[in-house]
């Protein structure tokens, strides 16, 4: 497999943030639209607020968790695609 129009291409880390991205911000968007209907058309009593509340410090907590795993990456970093292709073609795709 001839792998030399790979030897100049790398590929950013930071690029890695933009599905975790597009993941939060649908995150957000559902638990909203799921928030606002659970108030608006839910019963009122103190289940609901309990369930809210595990809903919404979960959240919190899984977000924060997140967010400290990621700020030890360094998202200037690239990775090289011809040594990403060399180390896995010959596990991967035997040719």
């Amino acid at each position: 497999m001839d792998l030399e129009i790979f030897s100049s291409l790398s590929l950013s880390v930071s690029w890695l943030l933009l599905p975790l991205g597009i993941f939060f911000f649908v995150f957000v968007l559902y638990s909203l639209f799921n928030l606002y209907h659970l108030f608006r058309f839910g019963v009122y009593n103190f289940g609901l607020y309990i369930i809210s509340t595990i809903y919404i410090l979960g959240t919190v907590f899984l977000v924060s968790l997140a967010i400290f795993i990621t700020l030890d990456i360094d998202w200037t970093a690239s990775i090289s695609l011809k040594n990403f292709f060399e180390d896995y073609s010959q596990t991967i795709l035997p040719i």
